[in-house]
């Protein structure tokens, strides 16, 4: 067997230049978004339908949402069993033992001392409140205020800002509900290293085997390998860009929001590939505020290769992990060395997907080319807004002249800021018609995609401060071929 490993090249400079030197789609207020995540928590046992089905299109009321609170306790057989009292007189005889197991727990009150409210309409609010209780904050001992529950939600990063605002800006719905509990399944218990799930399996609430139907799923703000289009369309809408991959499918780009940038990667009507640097991702009790050491306790060791054919590739790097997930896809995780090894991007790829492409670099061909260069812009804006930085501008100027370098240090065998003809970055961005005061450039070689040499830069010092430095514009250039197999340049200016 070959073992074949990518090779890295990196330089940087940045000189600055005095003047005068030569040099969505929206959907309506009951459409469904999480009928994925119902039918899992239906096959958990924790939400159940009616003979009308799951409607999730209804409002919640606050007896559906109490009976969710028990389940989601892991409390359901208990109160069936001990059958506690209440006082209400508006709860319907099926509903008595769980508003009775609520009332002793002290868990719930009614609208009076005898009417519960049962048919009430729940708040977003009101369900995040019992959220967080099953995940074990008390709102009584100022963990948090029951009217910014959502809030913290998201703080504690089990619900993301998407789901957020959608579930205060309607009624809230059995669908939202459903999102909500969803994502409190994988998140971790106040002050523990277990998840919801993991305690719901060790309370023998919900059977050991189902356990893998979420806790082992990967997701980038409730989207996941194996979803349909569909779903996608509905949740974002139709993507901003559509871009050629080196891969057997194709991306959706959605960079309209930086804050919400999302790439996307479809074939045959289903999500093969998802990436993002910016959104807050969970599974298996991890989530975006991981660092290395916590992803290893709960992951193993990561793959040292994959295996294509008889070649064993390796993937793993000093700034990368990489683990095969329920033999279904590649989990790669990116980490920031300069910030504690926390988890800067993730990145899940369809596992035959991954091998239609043998070795590390595509072809090359005129939509690749085009498709890496604006994935390093979008993923260099998206790093810039999560650090509160204004994003850079597309300079088609400087993308020229930027790939005229890059494909000038494959065809010569050379890998510097000087060219064969001795001109620095600054003489051919003034040969390509740009002024400008400021200006730099990095440079990188053998990175097999936008995600792996942006790394690679944002991992070296001075990379790093030239993708986060005061520049108004930045142009990108990549070229196939050569030693290094494909090469990247990007040029910043301000004019």
């Amino acid at each position: 067997m070959r073992e074949f490993k990518w090779a890295k090249r990196l330089i940087f400079i940045v000189i600055p230049i005095i003047i005068g030197i030569v040099f969505t789609q929206l959907g309506t207020a009951s459409t469904v978004y999480n009928l994925t995540k119902a039918q899992q928590l239906q096959e958990l046992g924790i939400l159940k339908g009616s003979n009308k089905g799951l409607e999730l299109e209804k409002s919640l009321s606050r007896l559906d949402g109490s009976v969710m609170l028990v389940r989601l306790l892991g409390d359901e057989q208990l109160a069936l069993r001990e059958k506690y009292m209440h006082p209400f007189v508006d709860v319907p005889a099926w509903g008595n033992d769980y508003i009775g197991y609520l009332y002793e727990k002290g868990l719930t009150k009614g609208i009076s001392s005898t009417k519960f409210g049962s048919q009430d309409l729940m708040t977003a609010s009101q369900y995040a409140t019992f959220v967080l209780r099953a995940l074990g904050y008390e709102d009584s001992k100022g963990d948090f205020i029951w009217n910014k529950a959502v809030e913290k939600l998201v703080e504690i990063k089990s619900l993301p800002q998407l789901d957020a605002n959608r579930s205060l800006t309607r009624d809230f719905l059995r669908d939202d509900m459903v999102a909500f509990s969803h994502y409190a399944l994988n998140t971790l218990l106040k002050g523990s290293q277990d998840t919801l799930l993991d305690k719901l399996v060790e309370k023998g609430a919900v059977p050991t085997e189902t356990k893998l139907l979420t806790s082992n799923s990967f997701n980038i703000q409730g989207i996941a390998i194996g979803d349909a289009v569909s779903d996608l369309i509905t949740k974002r809408g139709k993507p901003d860009r559509i871009d050629a991959s080196q891969y057997d499918f194709e991306w959706y780009i959605y960079n309209k929001d930086y804050k919400q940038f999302l790439q996307v990667g479809v074939k045959d009507s289903r999500i093969v590939a998802l990436h993002s640097n910016i959104l807050p991702w969970n599974g298996k009790g991890l989530d975006h505020q991981a660092n290395r050491v916590i992803v290893h306790e709960k992951l193993g060791d990561p793959l040292d290769g994959i295996i294509i054919g008889n070649t064993k590739y390796t993937e793993t790097a000093n700034d990368r992990d990489v683990y095969l997930i329920n033999n279904q896809y590649y989990l790669y995780l990116y980490y920031d060395l300069f910030d504690g090894d926390k988890v800067e991007s993730i990145y899940m790829l369809d596992k035959q997907s991954r091998e239609s492409l043998e070795g590390f670099y595509s072809s090359g061909g005129s939509e690749v080319v085009r498709a890496f260069e604006l994935q390093v812009l979008d993923i260099v804006n998206a790093t810039r807004v999560k650090r509160g930085l204004p994003v850079f501008k597309w300079s088609e100027q400087a993308a020229i002249v930027a790939r005229s370098h890059s494909s000038d240090m494959a065809a010569k065998g050379y890998f510097n800021h000087v060219n064969i003809a001795g001109q620095l970055f600054s003489d051919r961005m003034i040969d390509g018609g740009i002024d400008f005061v400021t200006a730099a450039e990095n440079i990188a070689a053998g990175g097999e995609d936008a995600f792996r040499t942006h790394m690679q830069w944002m991992n070296s010092e001075g990379h790093r401060k030239n993708m986060l430095a005061k520049q108004t514009y930045l142009g990108v250039g990549v070229s196939f071929g050569g030693e290094y197999k494909i090469y990247y340049t990007q040029n910043f200016y301000t004019p």
